[in-house]
């Protein structure tokens, strides 16, 4: 049950996920936190995450509305009062956070990791790391399980 569990969850190599995060202007980030929302609702309907997804969408938004903004000319973002894109930052970020425990905890309950398996989604890395403990962590399953089945 939890390895087919488990493949239906995006994971890259983590190193990947940071630079693609990085280069993508975090849109790639964007696209990882709704595969894996989209993979836990299809296994167990979740309306937590489902409102999480909305608020993802929301961020890509205000996101392509900063890039452009910055595209069209120097004058224009500097017409951007600074509270609009520390707005942005932040919904950003508490997104991230939120989807990051909410994720965190469907993981562990949808594949029945206990609290003390070496495989078990923890709080502290969960908060300091986010996505990026979380994708690191489904690696280390997925590795597990397909040693496990050698």
């Amino acid at each position: 049950m939890r390895s087919e569990t488990i493949k239906k969850f995006t994971s890259i190599d983590t190193l990947y996920l940071i630079l693609l995060t990085i280069f993508t202007l975090e849109m790639f980030m964007v696209y990882w936190i709704n595969e894996n929302t989209k993979a836990t609702r299809r296994i167990k309907p979740n309306k937590q995450l489902i409102f999480l997804s909305y608020s993802v969408i929301t961020f890509i938004v205000f996101r392509l509305i900063m890039l452009l903004l910055m595209g069209v000319s120097p004058g224009t973002v500097a017409a951007v009062p600074p509270t609009f894109f520390e707005v942005v930052n932040l919904l950003h970020g508490v997104c991230n956070f939120l989807f990051a425990i909410l994720l965190r905890g469907s993981l562990n309950r949808l594949l029945g990791i206990e609290p003390g398996s070496k495989y078990y989604f923890k709080l502290i890395w969960t908060i300091l790391l986010g996505p990026i403990y979380i994708n690191y962590n489904i690696n280390k399953i997925k590795e597990g399980e397909m040693q496990a089945q050698h």
